[in-house]
């Protein structure tokens, strides 16, 4: 797809504080993430990430096409989805952003990409490690689709399940020092809240 056609599907996202890590900070109108050494003060926590350094999106993707882009930096982030029910709680891997089958992501390093679902890890080959990354979600084909976007958007993983075309919600994991921001695309489309 061209980066036209992709921005035909540009949808408008926002970061959820309410599911924030405690150890992750919001600004810029909630459409930037960052990982934080001081632990955030918020009014309630009850439905944060408390382990997985994670936050959800508002939006929810339901039945349609969905594209947005993001720039990260520092050390390492992971981009994705996630299933409605996705657990918040505790340590293990049916919390962790590609870690079960409820859930699909990138992480991005300074030197490699990898693609995750349901705790397999797949390698992918890349020249450069581009700090902007688009997400094309097709819930009409079942397909999610990672783009390195620079001059030209290269498609870079696609993932292909049935069940991306139930309830989602887009989702970020934030190392340390690490940071991912969402980038407002020309065409905006925003999936009900």
């Amino acid at each position: 797809m061209t980066k036209e056609d992709l921005l035909q599907n540009a949808c408008s996202l926002t970061l959820d504080q309410e599911t924030a890590h405690p150890f992750l900070l919001l600004s810029e109108n909630n459409n930037k993430v960052t990982g934080s050494k001081a632990r955030q003060r918020r009014q309630s926590l009850t439905k944060a990430f408390d382990y997985w350094k994670q936050v959800l999106c508002v939006e929810r993707l339901v039945g349609g096409q969905c594209y947005w882009e993001v720039d990260w930096s520092g050390k390492g982030v992971f981009i994705g989805v996630a299933l409605e029910g996705l657990c918040k709680r505790g340590k293990g891997m049916e919390c962790g952003l590609g870690r079960n089958a409820s859930s699909w992501s990138l992480h991005c390093t300074n030197d490699r990409y990898t693609a995750w679902h349901n705790n397999i890890e797949h390698e992918i080959a890349i020249n450069v490690a581009s700090p902007r990354i688009g997400v094309f979600l097709d819930q009409l084909e079942g397909t999610l689709t990672f783009y390195s976007v620079a001059s030209e958007v290269t498609a870079i993983h696609m993932f292909t399940a049935q069940n991306l075309n139930n309830l989602l919600y887009p989702c970020f994991g934030i190392e340390q020092e690490s940071s991912v921001k969402l980038v407002q695309l020309n065409r905006n489309f925003t999936f009900s809240i």
